[in-house]
């Protein structure tokens, strides 16, 4: 089965943050072989003055193949009392992908854009095989939490902090094929959503993070006009964040 984790609100402004942490998690539901980590992925929240965060608000969900999801909830758990950090608010959630509906969707696109309280997020998992826990503080990072796992769902928010590949990935340049080997991607698209052919050559730079788009993991390019050794380069770290 695959299911997704959702954390949001570990860190202060001293700490490292919530993407940080959502790896260190990753690792460690591996190192314990209670589920195989395929991504992770972080979600923009909105941004308000009313709205509590640390520096951006956003949220992480891991994405783990597992058979059990029952022993993932007291690990996830003991991590986030363990590592959260002084003055979080830390909220965790925890559900198969299948148990997510496109009511709990709505919900995640509507907390990318207006304010919501933990009243109304806990009336979305009110009883349904959806667990939700607020950690540290005031727990209202349950609102950040369930709105990764919602977001996540949807197969078209977010980017990728984590794929098997990615961070070991160097600046240089590299053919469509040698990528798809490298990396745990599905696509690598022009901006009009055209597949690259394989023998072609992209230049990476270095910094990358693969969008999610229409459920595929996906490394978004643009074309190089004045080209000797490669057609395309990846698009820019701010047009990334610009958009996910």
């Amino acid at each position: 089965m695959i299911v997704y984790i959702g954390l949001d609100d570990t860190d202060n402004k001293e700490s490292r943050g919530t993407g940080f942490k959502s790896r260190q998690l990753g690792e460690l539901i591996d190192a314990k072989k209670l589920g195989s980590l395929v991504g992770i992925t972080r979600h923009q929240l909105f941004v308000h003055p009313d709205i509590p965060y640390t520096s951006q608000n956003s949220a992480a969900c891991l994405e783990v193949q597992c058979t059990d999801m029952e022993p993932l909830i007291p690990l996830c758990e003991e991590f986030l009392i363990q590592e959260s950090e002084e003055g979080s608010d830390a909220g965790l959630c925890i559900t198969q992908s299948s148990m997510l509906s496109k009511e709990h969707r709505k919900f995640g696109w509507a907390v990318k854009r207006k304010m919501l309280n933990q009243e109304k997020v806990q009336m979305q998992v009110e009883g349904q095989s959806i667990y939700l826990k607020g950690i540290t503080g005031t727990k209202n990072g349950i609102i950040g939490a369930f709105a990764a796992v919602a977001l996540r769902s949807t197969g078209n928010d977010g980017r990728f902090i984590w794929l098997r590949g990615l961070r070991n990935l160097r600046s240089g340049i590299y053919s469509s094929f040698e990528l798809y080997k490298m990396m745990d991607i599905d696509n690598i698209v022009n901006f009009e959503g055209i597949a690259v052919e394989e023998t072609d050559n992209i230049f990476i730079g270095d910094w990358v993070r693969p969008l999610l788009k229409n459920h595929k993991k996906t490394i978004l390019v643009d074309e190089v006009r004045n080209y000797e050794k490669y057609q395309w380069e990846t698009v820019s770290k701010h047009f990334i964040k610009s958009v996910s």
